[in-house]
């Protein structure tokens, strides 16, 4: 499973690279989008930039969420400049 730059997270064949699926409702639709991932048993805690942590699992079926809460408001305090507001980390302010 990976997640491409618009926010796609695409589970591939191994073998043969073939796209198995595609989930757009992790992040949302936009070019760079991010998400860390942390393996806990079967399912994986992930935070994505608008400050949401979800919990999930993978299968070749599928993303299944299980949960999501928001955790922290995106900003745009570091990058004025930004055209989407984006989680920035307190310890880099």
């Amino acid at each position: 499973m990976a997640l491409i730059s618009y926010g796609e997270l695409r589970c591939l064949d191994a073998e043969t690279g073939d796209r198995i699926w595609e989930d757009l409702t992790a992040v949302p639709k936009s070019r760079w989008a991010t998400i860390h991932m942390v393996k806990n048993g079967d399912r994986y805690f992930m935070f994505n930039e608008r400050g949401e942590l979800l919990i999930g699992r993978f299968s070749p079926q599928g993303f299944q969420e299980i949960s999501r809460t928001k955790l922290l408001e995106p900003t745009t305090d570091q990058l004025p400049s930004a055209r989407r507001r984006v989680l920035v980390s307190p310890c880099l302010r």
